[in-house]
């Protein structure tokens, strides 16, 4: 018998798949110092540097959550996005 999942589960799930679908939105360049720069131009003021496009990337994921955990709390709206509808 498949055990259901949990709140905390299915949030975390929905969050990765949040982060995952506005990651494909990011934009990356190169900033005169030889770091990268990211932003998600959806969700205002989210962007971070680095010294690697990876390392730039997994930044960016965590400034994504961070961003939106701060929203959840405040009560503030979270921009639409699409993923896969699950089968």
């Amino acid at each position: 018998m498949p055990v259901a999942a949990t709140p905390r589960i299915q949030f975390t799930t929905v969050l990765r798949q949040y982060i995952t679908s506005v990651l494909a939105g990011a934009r990356y360049s190169n900033l005169d110092s030889g770091e990268i720069y990211a932003e998600v131009p959806a969700l205002r003021g989210v962007w971070t540097s680095a010294a690697s496009v990876e390392e730039c990337r997994r930044e960016l994921e965590d400034v994504i959550e961070g961003w939106i955990l701060v929203r959840v709390a405040r009560g503030l709206s979270i921009p639409p996005t699409s993923w896969p509808s699950p089968s």
